[in-house]
Parts: C-alpha cells; structure tokens; sequence
C-alpha cells in the first residue's frame, strides 16, 4: 500500500508540475513530508476540527504554489457536512 500510494503521489506531482499547478521544484517527497507532516500534528491533537484540517491544507497547497483561485474554501459550510445542521 505504501509503494502504491508513493507511486501515485509521485505521478499527481509530476501531472501537477507539467500543468502548472504547482511550482516547477516541488517533488514528489516534497508533497509527502508536507502532507504527513501536517496529518501527523493534526491527528495528534483532539480538538482539531474539519475547518483545521481545511486551513493546514491550504497553506499546503499555497507552498506548493497552487493558484488562489484553485484552492478549496477556508471552511466548509456546515449544510455541506451535515444537510441538518444551520450553518454559523
């Protein structure tokens, strides 16, 4: 599973960079540490919420130099996470 996911990583760089949607000196190992990185600290903490790991992975994407207007919203509107819940 691991090779599988590095090798599937690597290819999204690679796909990425040739399209420009990332820097053109990020590399696959660049992605890796980012998002492990940044999984590791958030899983470590309870009080994390869905909007932390929505803001970690923007400023992810930013280093990695995706556009602004690519990057996902800074928090989900809650009727997205729950069609029941009011939205605050």
């Amino acid at each position: 599973m691991h090779t599988a996911s590095r090798r599937t990583i690597a290819e999204l760089t690679d796909e990425s960079r040739s399209a420009g949607l990332v820097r053109a000196e990020v590399t696959d190992e660049d992605v890796a540490l980012f998002c492990s990185g940044m999984s590791q600290r958030l899983a470590a903490d309870r009080a994390t919420t869905q909007d932390d790991w929505r803001r970690a992975a923007r400023f992810v994407l930013i280093g990695l130099g995706v556009p602004y207007e690519l990057l996902p919203p800074k928090r989900v509107p809650h009727a997205h996470l729950d069609p029941g819940a009011a939205d605050v």
